[in-house]
């Protein structure tokens, strides 16, 4: 495959090992910190095996990469693909009816977790707010804020789960707005309000790309 001299690895939120193969089977590492990063010297190589080393990130245990690619500055005809266009924000507004102090355990969290799926009026909204997210954004690119303009008191946490409803991670700092990275594998957001009552929350889902 000629003299490797650049890798393109999309995911950004990782750093990637490669360890190149010469036709005489003799290894080669090659280290990417970032996407689009050249090797420091090129690479006589007949086989590319790709792994992950670091997952960057707080809330990251673990990454996806869709593709890999690996050309020579010399090659005629190869273009590296563009990158993919970001995702549009996804964003909800509702109004989480009371504050629960014991998150997780009663209302809103049970009607969500026993269904696993978006409950239904009076549950959604009741001590929290869920929000199913596209197929796409559970990649470990995607972070997610909620606020409110109220002016009453109000505190708001997140909380990710996957497919199955199994929590996958969660910010719930002291602050009364909330953000954080949406780890891979998350299919739902739930806002839960900790403090206050007949709060109109807004989350926003967004792409870090």
């Amino acid at each position: 495959m000629g003299r490797p001299s650049e890798l393109i690895v999309p995911a950004s939120t990782m750093a990637a090992v490669l360890l190149f193969v010469a036709p005489s089977g003799t290894p080669a590492i090659g280290r990417a910190g970032r996407p689009g990063r050249a090797l420091p010297q090129p690479v006589q190589a007949q086989y590319v095996r790709f792994w992950t080393d670091t997952a960057l990130g707080e809330t990251k245990t673990g990454v996806q990469a869709a593709e890999l690619q690996v050309f020579s500055k010399t090659a005629t005809g190869v273009e590296p693909l563009p990158p993919s266009p970001p995702d549009a924000p996804v964003t909800e507004t509702g109004v989480i009816a009371a504050g629960n102090p014991s998150t997780g355990t009663a209302d809103d969290a049970t009607a969500f977790k026993t269904a696993c799926a978006v409950p239904a009026t009076p549950a959604q909204g009741a001590d929290g707010w869920v929000t199913k997210l596209p197929d796409s954004f559970g990649d470990g690119a995607h972070e997610v804020r909620v606020h409110s303009d109220t002016v009453t008191p109000y505190d708001f946490d997140l909380y990710f789960y996957d497919e199955s409803c199994t929590l996958l991670g969660s910010a719930a700092s002291s602050a009364a707005d909330e953000s954080g990275t949406i780890p891979s594998g998350a299919r739902y957001v739930l806002t839960q309000l900790w403090l206050g009552a007949a709060v109109p929350g807004t989350p926003t889902v967004t792409d870090t790309r």
